[in-house]
C-alpha cells in the first residue's frame, strides 16, 4: 500500500466509543481497501448516533483492510466463511452438507432455472447470487451446470447464509452497511437476511457523498428501477425543453459531454469513428437477401456474460444473459420466418474477448442463413437505423431504440422497465410467442417517444439519486460548500472508474486533520438520514 495509507492509519483520530449496550450494527467487508474506508466512515456515523457496538463481517483475506479497520477503533471480528469454521460451528457445517445433498437432487429433478429463480433459505432468495458468481470466471456461463465448482459455491453460500443468521440473532444486529449487493459473498446474503429481518441496511456509495437505503423490491427489481422507486414525475419533470433533450441525446451518441448512465469512452467505444455507415439496403444485399423480401430485420444486443447478470433485478426469464441469447436463437431458428432476419451483436464494450468467438460458435451450429453477426465494425447508431427492433436482457440499447419510436423486447426488470416504451412479460411463453409474430410489433407513439428520450436523459445526468431526492441544486451546492468532509467529491471521482488509483492521497491526509464529528454540517445531516 502506498505512503499515505501508512500516514492515515498512524494519524487517524475518527474512533468508535465503547458503549455498555446489548444492540450492535454489522459492517460488512468486501475486501476492497476503498470502499472499507467509506464503510468505517458510515459505521463511525452509527456508532456515534445509535452507540450500537460495531462488529466488521470479514473473511479477513487482506491485511491492510484488517488495519484500517482497526484504525477507527473496530476490535471485533466475525468470519462469514472459511473452513476452519467446521470445527468451530460444527452444527452449521453438517446442516449446509445436508441441504447442499439435498439440493443437488432437487434441481437434477426441476432443473438449474428454477434454483436461479425460486430457491430460498431463510425465506430470501440466493440461488442467482450462486449463480452469477459461478459464470464469473473460466467461461462457465457455457456449462451452467451443477459440477464441483457449482457445489463448492453452493455449500458456501448455504454456510454464509445460516452462519450469518445466527450472528445477525444472537448479536441483536440493528443496522446492517455493505459494501455491495452481488454475488454469494458475506455483502449480498447480509443485505438479503437483513432487509427479511427488517433491519435498515445501507450501501456508502462511490460515486456521490451519499448511500443507498435499500428495499426488498430493489433485490427483485433493482436498485434504480424508476417506475418501483415511483420517480416517473421526476423523470417526466426533469427537463421539459424536448429540444434541449435531442440535441443532448445526439452528442452523448458521440460519446461528448458528461454522460455518468454510459460512460463515454463505452459510448465510443459503440460508435467508433472508423466504422463505416452502411445503409439498410447494403446492410441486407451483404447478407445475400433482396430488399423487398426482407419484412423486418432484428437486432440481438448482448449483454456481457461474465458480468453480474442479476445486478439489476433477480426478475428475469432466463438463467442467465448467455441462456437468453441461446434459447432464443433455438427458437427462432426452428421457426425459420422467412421474411425475418435476426442479426446478433455481440457486447462491444465486453472485457472478455472470448465472448466474440463463443457466440459466433453458437450461431454456426444453427447454419441458418438468416441468423448472423453484424459487422465488428459498425456503430450502434447505425445498427438502430437499419434494424426495426431490438432484443436485449435490459440493455439501454432498448431506450435507444424507443428514441427512434422502435419498440425494445426485454426480458426482465431493468432501470427503465414498466415505463411502457418496451415490450416486457410476465413468463417465457409469452416472450416466444412475441417472437413469434414479431412482424405484428408497430411503431411506439408520440408520447412514449418523448417519454424514452426523457428517460434516457434522467439516466445520463442524474445518478446522483441520493442529492435528488434530498436536495435542490441550490442546496446541494450550498451543502457542499458548507461542509467539511473526510472524503469528498474530488477524491470518489479520482477513484471511481479507476482501480489503479487510491483514495488514500494527501488531500485525504489534510482532510483529516480538519475532519471533526462535532460541529460539522455535512455529519449532523447524515446523522438525521442514517
Amino acid at each position: 500500500m502506498n505512503k499515505y495509507f501508512r500516514e492515515f492509519l498512524i494519524n487517524n483520530h475518527i474512533k468508535a466509543t465503547s458503549e455498555n449496550t446489548n444492540k450492535a450494527f454489522l459492517c460488512v467487508d468486501r475486501g476492497r481497501v476503498d470502499t472499507a474506508l467509506l464503510c468505517s466512515f458510515y459505521s463511525i456515523l452509527i456508532n456515534y448516533k445509535f452507540k450500537y457496538t460495531p462488529i466488521i463481517l470479514s473473511d479477513l483475506k487482506k491485511k491492510e483492510v484488517y488495519e484500517l479497520y482497526k484504525s477507527f477503533g473496530f476490535n471485533k471480528f466475525l468470519i462469514g466463511f472459511r473452513y476452519l469454521l467446521f470445527f468451530v460451528k460444527p452444527i452449521i457445517f453438517i446442516k449446509s452438507l445436508l441441504l447442499t445433498i439435498k439440493l443437488i437432487f432437487t434441481i437434477k429433478k426441476k432443473g438449474l432455472y428454477w434454483f436461479v429463480n425460486n430457491f430460498k433459505l431463510l425465506n430470501i432468495r440466493i440461488g442467482d447470487l450462486v449463480h452469477d458468481q459461478y459464470i464469473r470466471n473460466e467461461k462457465s456461463y457455457l456449462k451452467s451446470k451443477v459440477d464441483i465448482k457449482y457445489i463448492n459455491i453452493i455449500f458456501k453460500a448455504i454456510f454464509r447464509t445460516l452462519n450469518i443468521s445466527k450472528i445477525i440473532r444472537s448479536n441483536n444486529i440493528k443496522y446492517i452497511i455493505v459494501g455491495t449487493e452481488t454475488y454469494a459473498h458475506n455483502d449480498a446474503i447480509t443485505l438479503r437476511l437483513g432487509l427479511e429481518s427488517k433491519i435498515p441496511v445501507i450501501e456508502p456509495q462511490l460515486a456521490n457523498l451519499g448511500f443507498f437505503r435499500y428495499k426488498k423490491h430493489h433485490i427483485v427489481h433493482g436498485r434504480e428501477n424508476i417506475f418501483y422507486n415511483k420517480r416517473i414525475k421526476i423523470v417526466k419533470n426533469y427537463e421539459k425543453n424536448i429540444k434541449k433533450i435531442n440535441d443532448y441525446l445526439k452528442k452523448r451518441l458521440l460519446g461528448k459531454g458528461k454522460n455518468k448512465y454510459t460512460l463515454n469512452h463505452l459510448l465510443e467505444k459503440t460508435n467508433s469513428k472508423k466504422s463505416k455507415y452502411i445503409t439498410r439496403s447494403e446492410f441486407i444485399q451483404k447478407y445475400g437477401f433482396e430488399v423487398s423480401n426482407v419484412k423486418k430485420i432484428i437486432l440481438f444486443s448482448c449483454h456481457a456474460f461474465s458480468d453480474a447478470n442479476h445486478v439489476l433485478g433477480n426478475n428475469f426469464l432466463f438463467t442467465d444473459y448467455y441462456d437468453h441469447l441461446k434459447k432464443t436463437l433455438e427458437f427462432v431458428n426452428k421457426e425459420d420466418n422467412p421474411n425475418i432476419l435476426w442479426a446478433i451483436r455481440p457486447n462491444p464494450t465486453s472485457l472478455n474477448d472470448d465472448e466474440y468467438n463463443d457466440i459466433n460458435i453458437l450461431v454456426k451450429t444453427f447454419n441458418n442463413k438468416k441468423i448472423f453477426l453484424t459487422p465488428r465494425k459498425i456503430t450502434s447508431v447505425n445498427l438502430s437505423e437499419i434494424c426495426d427492433n431490438v432484443i436485449t436482457g435490459r440493455g439501454t440499447v432498448a431506450i435507444e431504440f424507443a428514441c427512434r419510436g422502435k419498440y425494445g423486447i426485454i426480458a426482465g426488470s431493468g432501470n427503465y422497465s414498466n415505463l411502457g416504451f418496451t415490450d416486457e412479460f410476465k413468463n417465457r411463453n409469452k416472450y416466444f410467442q412475441r417472437l413469434k409474430n414479431i412482424e405484428k410489433i408497430h411503431k411506439l407513439t408520440k408520447e412514449k417517444i418523448i417519454l424514452a428520450k426523457k428517460t434516457l436523459y434522467y439516466l445520463e445526468n442524474n445518478v446522483d439519486s441520493f442529492f435528488l431526492e434530498n436536495f435542490s441544486n441550490k442546496e446541494k451546492n450550498i451543502f457542499l460548500k458548507n461542509s467539511k468532509f473526510l472524503i469528498d467529491e474530488s477524491l470518489l471521482s479520482k477513484v471511481q472508474h479507476d482501480s489503479k488509483k487510491s483514495v488514500f492521497c494527501k488531500k485525504l491526509l489534510d482532510n483529516l486533520k480538519n475532519f471533526s464529528l462535532n460541529n460539522n454540517d455535512y455529519v449532523k445531516y447524515f446523522l438525521k438520514k442514517i
